[in-house]
């Protein structure tokens, strides 16, 4: 293998060169990532904040959702459960008599049952003021069913980027372009959805000193195909690593002391959902491995093409010559 000094001048932010080409990465340490490898932001933010319910739902687990629903429907039945006990139990026709925490039970499930506008007819109010606290929780009540019908519809219609990204980023041949070395990775649609106009956007981010200060340094990475029309099958992304490249000729030490991250985006059109999806990650020098290829993920059966999405991740060494 040919590793050759090559002096070559991106510009002032460019990552130091060394004589040394990119090899297996050790786990180097992954806390300045921007990106989580499930395409989650790792970002800590702190201080006041703009997000509203409804972004904050969307943005929510199906779980996080029912169980916040769910104290905040009990927590408004209690509070006004103590509204019925200061008007007082007797304005409830049908209450029985008892201990202060037996009727504020009681109050509890009348309070429910205005709410949900069940209504079992066992307790009911009776007075000016019971009839209006009861008007008001109905009032809630329908108007809290609404909100949670609407942001469930809207966590449910949400169209979600079934894409599977390979764990590992290769140096691997281009067979493309006589072989010469290059960054790849590959995608895969895990549902039957059809994707088409699909394009991918890969950045090159690191650490660097500036003034005596560690700042973040980005550059955009020159795709082999940015983006695709049709997504039947895999799509393994090629960045080749030539003379005009931001990381030839780059050491492996210097990418991990710099934190070096490749930031993935991707974005095509769901047919399905008639509208845009995304899907994202990164990878670090520990995702990185040199002298590899991915194996071909797909085959034919009689007039079938069969692909295996469990073999996205399935390589084989590959030695360069020269």
């Amino acid at each position: 293998m040919d590793q050759k000094s090559h002096k070559y001048s991106y510009d002032e932010t460019e990552i130091v060169e060394s004589d040394n080409l990119i090899f297996n990465a050790p786990n180097n340490s992954d806390n300045f990532r921007l990106i989580n490898p499930d395409g989650t932001f790792n970002i800590d933010r702190r201080g006041k904040s703009g997000a509203n319910m409804y972004e904050a739902v969307l943005t929510m687990s199906w779980t996080k959702i029912i169980v916040s629903f769910l104290v905040i429907y009990f927590l408004f039945n209690c509070v006004f459960g103590l509204v019925f006990m200061a008007i007082g139990p007797e304005n409830v026709r049908g209450v029985q008599e008892g201990t202060w925490v037996e009727m504020y039970t009681q109050m509890i499930y009348f309070s429910i049952q205005t709410f949900t506008t069940v209504g079992f007819g066992h307790l009911s109010p009776q007075g000016n003021a019971a009839n209006l606290i009861s008007a008001f929780v109905a009032f809630v009540g329908l108007i809290s069913f609404a909100i949670l019908t609407g942001l469930s519809f809207a966590k449910f219609s949400k169209p979600k980027a079934h894409i599977l990204f390979s764990n590992k980023m290769l140096i691997a041949p281009n067979v493309n372009n006589n072989n010469i070395r290059s960054l790849q990775f590959r995608i895969v649609n895990a549902t039957s959805n059809q994707i088409i106009d699909l394009h991918a956007r890969v950045t090159l981010a690191w650490l660097q000193e500036v003034d005596g200060q560690m700042r973040r340094k980005f550059k955009r990475l020159d795709l082999e195909f940015e983006s695709i029309h049709l997504f039947p099958l895999n799509w393994t992304i090629v960045h080749n690593i030539d003379r005009d490249s931001p990381l030839y000729g780059k050491s492996l030490q210097k990418l991990i002391d710099n934190q070096l991250e490749v930031l993935v985006l991707i974005k095509g059109f769901d047919d399905t959902y008639t509208q845009v999806i995304h899907s994202k990650r990164s990878y670090s020098c520990s995702d990185l491995v040199d002298g590899a290829r991915f194996k071909t993920m797909y085959r034919n059966k009689e007039s079938m093409t069969i692909l295996e999405l469990s073999k996205i991740d399935d390589i084989e060494e590959h030695v360069f010559e020269g």
